[in-house]
């Protein structure tokens, strides 16, 4: 007999006993955080990040690696030389109560706790709760657990963004991305080769744009617009006399923004026609240096529909306005790098008057400081914004696609009825969550609790009336689309689930060699 998703749930969570593991933790040198890869070897994928503070579930070791788990599911690998090994308590892997909430649940996403959040952000939130529908208050279904979708985004958004993604073109991003970006086997570590930074960026923004076609009701770009802006700076603009005193206005953040941008899309829901642009930008070849203020005010002019500066973008009034800044470098224009650096951090002071959101991206760090440039970080921090931090350029390919670009990190449900929690809920990085909580007979008081970057919370109660009987064919055809449209954010809980079996079956192999000690 065919088993629903939500019994399902209910018998891994049994399946997990009652056995605990150590725990696995960065050192104390650790300043950023400890890569954790796929397989047990440094040239292997990127999948997550163990940030100081942070804690993964020990699983076993190999030469040089300990196998871990995080709180999301993800499996990886992480260095022994940068991490400690420490015991854990016990702890009831039963439903969660909700009693005083918790604020330790794990980040959800490949790269959560990778960023360096810096959100400032007003802790409004609206809650498009997609299902149940707002009028259907009673549920009849021999399946106890209620599907619950919608997105947890800024208030007045209602899960519509206009995204711009702002890449770096100047000739250092001719340099080799340090790993295979082509995904042909090879390390290409020559002169703007296949394995060069500029295509670890348009891999990464082609591989973003793919994502972004499945979320939650998006698939055809309804929901999310995305347009692409590119950024240099002619070299014999250092230094110029007249830039010598640079005044940072908004007129003269707009002139940098038409001498050293370009717009390459503007704003569309048309994914296949940025796709073609990403893939002749791959091709071309970067000159020039680096002027962040020009490639953050013609992000400005096109997010905020400027027409008299030249927007060839129509936003959106209801759309979050977002940048996602790429750079591998430091402002170096205008003139010095001491007014690049004002200007920069000026042009991100703009875009948070127009109420524009920038997540920035440090492609690698300095060879001597082991660190990222602090303008890209302070230009996040006066956007509302995120800052994440890369060891290699080429790790932006697998980060970018997983990190959110809304201000919600984590989506909880509780029954308040029974006073109980589901493990299970996915956030997508819209913002768009999906989970299915236990009902009991009669009236259930179900609250959607969004934490947000900056750790404080937002929720919203809604009350269904469950009754156990065999559903009708229209409930059973509803249930249907609503695990299809959001298929992608299911996908990532049966990923937790066949992580959960898989650390419990290696518990239970721990359990029975401590038990019955080693065979001669």
């Amino acid at each position: 007999m065919k088993k629903t998703f939500g019994v399902a749930l209910g018998l891994v969570v049994l399946a997990a006993g009652t056995a605990w593991a150590d725990l696995v933790v960065p050192s104390e040198r650790v300043r950023s955080g400890v890569f954790v890869r796929e397989h047990a070897t440094r040239d292997s994928r990127v999948v997550a990040s163990l940030i100081p503070g942070g804690t993964a579930e020990y699983l076993r070791s190999v030469p040089g690696w300990h196998r871990v788990q995080l709180a999301d599911g993800t499996l990886g690998y992480v260095s022994e030389a940068w991490t400690r090994r420490i015991p854990a308590p016990p702890e009831d892997p039963g439903p969660v109560a909700a009693g005083p909430r918790s604020r330790g649940f794990g980040l959800l996403g490949i790269v959560r706790s990778a960023v360096t959040s810096v959100f400032r952000g007003r802790p409004r939130v609206d809650f498009v709760i997609r299902d149940p529908h707002p009028r259907r208050s009673v549920y009849r279904h021999t399946d106890p657990h209620l599907p619950v979708s919608g997105f947890a985004t800024p208030l007045g958004a209602g899960g519509s963004y206009d995204i711009m993604l702002v890449i770096d073109v100047s000739t250092s991003t001719n340099e080799y991305a340090e790993t295979d970006v082509s995904g042909d086997g090879r390390r290409d570590d020559v002169w703007s080769g296949e394995d060069s930074i500029l295509r670890a960026q348009t891999r990464a923004a082609g591989n973003f744009v793919r994502a972004l076609k499945r979320l939650p009701r998006n698939h055809n770009g309804q929901r999310i617009h995305v347009g692409v802006v590119t950024f240099a700076g002619d070299e014999r603009f250092r230094l110029r006399p007249e830039d010598k005193r640079f005044d940072p206005t908004p007129e003269s953040i707009y002139a940098l923004a038409h001498r050293d941008a370009a717009t390459l899309v503007p704003l569309t829901r048309d994914y296949e026609a940025i796709q073609r642009r990403l893939e002749i930008l791959a091709r071309s070849q970067p000159l020039g240096t680096t002027n962040f203020a020009a490639g953050i005010g013609r992000a400005i002019i096109e997010l905020a529909g400027l027409d008299a500066q030249g927007a060839t973008s129509r936003p959106r009034a209801d759309a979050q306005k977002v940048i996602l800044f790429l750079t591998d470098g430091k402002p170096r224009l205008p003139y010095d790098r001491f007014e690049a650096r004002r200007a920069a951090l000026r042009a991100a002071k703009l875009a948070e008057r127009f109420d524009i959101r920038i997540n920035t991206f440090a492609l690698g760090k300095n060879a001597l400081t082991r660190s990222a440039n602090s303008s890209v970080r302070e230009m996040a921090s006066r956007a509302d914004g995120n800052f994440v931090q890369l060891e290699n350029p080429a790790d932006i390919v697998t980060i970018l696609n997983a990190t959110s670009f809304a201000f919600v990190d984590q989506v909880k449900l509780i029954n308040q009825t029974t006073d109980r929690e589901t493990r299970y809920v996915t956030t997508g990085i819209d913002g768009s969550f999906y989970g299915e909580i236990a009902l009991e007979e009669g009236e259930n008081e179900i609250e959607v609790i969004a934490m947000l970057h900056d750790r404080r919370e937002a929720s919203e109660t809604f009350t269904v009336e469950y009754r156990y009987a065999v559903p009708v064919h229209e409930l059973v055809q509803q249930l249907e689309t609503i695990r299809g449209e959001n298929r992608v954010l299911i996908e990532q809980i049966k990923d937790r689930l066949t992580g959960e079996m898989e650390a419990a079956r290696a518990r239970k192999r721990l359990e029975l060699f401590v038990e019955e000690g080693p065979s001669d």
